[in-house]
């Protein structure tokens, strides 16, 4: 590279490790940070650098590391400090530099305790540019990365909160209803009429495995082997297979008779860290467990397998299997408080309801977390292209940020003008088919095309503010009318109080033409406007509403309370919504809840009107 300067880090850098001081003298009152291996270990009252450092961890399993030590601070023997010695280079640019553009595998030296000496590091060849281009180089870095921090965040947050939505509406189904606000009046809380039953009521056999483990275990499967499960494989909701070993026929015979696990049966790990994961045997042949795994076996006449896991789950299913542990260093649960457990038990029918409920959700979850792993893995990957490009001197400003996972998802070959008209028209359609026009005016119309932007995710153009009849973008629907009617699709006339939408000529077109650009995203917008079609103009304005008050709060980083969700909706909204009582309120949070409808705090935050006109 052109103007770039080549040299060992040797020549370049002085490389030491510091002297080391023990616990015992360190101070947790002492006025400067200590820096071992991983960052700050402790406080001293004495420091031995005082402008900041280049640290790599030199000793351990995160040999290699890089840190960098505050001002005035203690570095101890753990970690090798990368100095420049040379004028020229700048340490930013060296923290990047070992951030990406070294290889250090091949200096890392030890299997059980891994180590990096001064004598590996000196010989490694760096190249670096003249300083002017070292800090236009750690400019666009720091950008790039705090873009990529920022995105790495929001994932994480994200699949966090998929996973606490799913546990939220486990708990809830749960959830005995002399604890549950309501009384469970949205029927996704246990009923009193349910009879409740211990574990040895509804299962005909709850037994542990071996509680000795087998003298021979195999790595592979082979001719006279068996499986042989221990609390290892078992997960919440899954079985971890690929580390299963196998035990000989003898010890097989011995414990299979007694623990007899078969397919769709219960497993719940009894013993250790793993205590209280709870899965359904989705192995198809015969295997051995070990005593701390316990085998339910449900009653198939009035005990569902996927009810019971899920029961067991549960924060309350949780307690009543695990909230009378014994051990202090190894944590157990005993055969008889497993029996002894109490569950509710509705009907079958019922218990497949939950069950249809829960597992879509879980799927959903689960959809949602691969979603965001994949993020989070192609943001790591961009992160080390950029490196790479720079080290290479390639790098160009316009790699600063990453591309983020568009909400609402702008779609492709159609106008948002026109894909908003095509979903009234889909709107329509639906309300004539179902005798319901009558409720469907601009009001309803305008709920429909927010909650397909606020939920479903796509792209209509809109701006919505806090109005009267909820969350709203009046302009811009005025602007869908116009073209609509210009091009023929629909015209739209006051009739009285309300308005009224007409088709036209190319009505049939427009509704074609959005489906087919819809494409996977058609089928969520028919569902969502069949779950509103019920409503009225009230009901699909006090809905619409709740949720972009819920999101609203969720994108302001609050975890919100009904108490919250309803002063954002009502008390905060405008004041045409003090009309209209606070129970309307509450109950549109539990409708959502129990159709699962909850807001993720992704899209635009809905604002009052002078907010907005601020903001633009």
């Amino acid at each position: 590279m052109d103007g770039w300067t080549t040299n060992s880090l040797g020549e370049l850098c002085d490389i030491y490790q510091p002297k080391t001081i023990s616990k015992k003298e360190m101070d947790s009152d002492g006025d400067y940070p200590v820096f071992g291996a991983n960052g700050i270990i402790g406080r001293y009252d004495k420091f031995n650098h005082e402008e900041p450092q280049l640290l790599i961890t030199c000793r351990g399993a995160t040999c290699g590391s890089v840190n960098i030590s505050d001002p005035t601070s203690w570095i101890t023997g753990n970690a090798m400090v990368i100095r420049p010695k040379v004028n020229g280079l700048s340490l930013r640019f060296l923290e990047y530099l070992f951030r990406g553009g070294i290889d250090l595998s091949s200096v890392i030296t030890g299997a059980a305790q891994p180590q990096i000496t001064r004598k590996s590091l000196a010989p490694i060849t760096i190249s670096f540019p003249p300083l002017h281009e070292q800090e236009r180089i750690v400019a666009i870095l720091d950008e790039a990365f705090a873009a990529i921090a920022t995105a790495t965040a929001n994932a994480k947050k994200n699949l966090a909160n998929a996973q606490e939505l799913f546990e939220s509406q486990l708990n809830r189904m749960f959830r005995s209803s002399n604890t549950a606000k309501g009384g469970g009046n949205s029927g996704n809380t246990v009923k009193v009429r349910w009879p409740v039953v211990t574990l040895t009521e509804v299962c005909t056999k709850i037994q542990d495995g071996a509680h000795r483990s087998p003298q021979v275990l195999h790595p592979e499967p082979g001719p006279g082997r068996f499986p042989y499960l221990t609390s290892k494989n078992i997960r919440t909701a899954h079985l971890k297979l690929d580390t299963v070993q196998y035990c000989e026929t003898d010890f097989h015979n011995e414990i299979y008779p007694r623990c007899n696990s078969e397919l769709g049966d219960v497993l719940l790990t009894k013993d250790g860290a793993n205590t209280g994961n709870v899965a359904i045997n989705t192995l198809d042949e015969p295997f051995s467990l070990l005593s701390s795994v316990c085998l339910l076996k449900p009653n198939p006449s009035n005990l569902l397998s996927a009810y019971l896991c899920y029961y067991i789950q549960s924060k309350e299913g949780f307690e009543q299997i695990t909230g009378r542990m014994t051990g202090t260093a190894i944590k157990r649960i005993i055969l008889k408080t497993i029996k002894s457990s109490r569950m509710p038990l509705p009907p079958l029918s019922e218990q497949e309801r939950i069950v249809a409920v829960l597992n879509e959700l879980y799927e959903r979850t689960c959809s949602l977390g691969r979603s965001y792993k994949q993020k989070l893995t192609s943001l790591s990957e961009l992160k080390q292209s950029i490196l790479q490009k720079a080290f290479k001197g390639e790098l160009t400003a316009n790699m600063v940020a990453p591309a983020p996972i568009p909400f609402p998802a702008t779609i492709e070959d159609i106008t948002s003008t026109d894909l908003h008209a095509g979903i009234l028209a889909i709107a329509y359609r639906a309300h004539e088919a179902n005798n319901r026009l009558e409720v469907f005016g601009h009001v309803k119309g305008e709920k429909i095309a927010h909650m397909v932007e606020a939920y479903v995710g796509v792209h209509l153009g809109r701006n919505p503010v806090k109005d009267a009849a909820g969350p709203n973008d009046y302009p811009h629907l005025i602007k869908v009318e116009h073209r609509a009617n210009k091009a023929g699709y629909f015209s739209v006339k006051r009739i009285g109080d309300r308005y009224e939408l007409t088709p036209k000529h190319g009505f049939d077109g427009i509704i074609e033409k959005a489906s087919d650009a819809l494409g996977d995203y058609l089928d969520h917008v028919k569902n969502l406007i069949a779950l509103m079609l019920p409503m009225n103009t009230q009901q699909s304005e006090i809905f619409a509403t709740v949720h972009a008050a819920w999101n609203n709060l969720l994108l302001d980083g609050i975890e919100p309370s009904d108490e919250a969700i309803v002063q954002e909706a009502r008390e905060d909204w405008h004041p045409k919504k003090l009309k209209i009582d606070r129970d309307r309120f509450v109950n549109a949070i539990k409708w959502i809840r129990a159709k699962n409808l909850e807001p993720k705090g992704l899209g635009k935050k809905v604002l009052k009107p002078r907010q907005l006109k601020a903001r633009s």
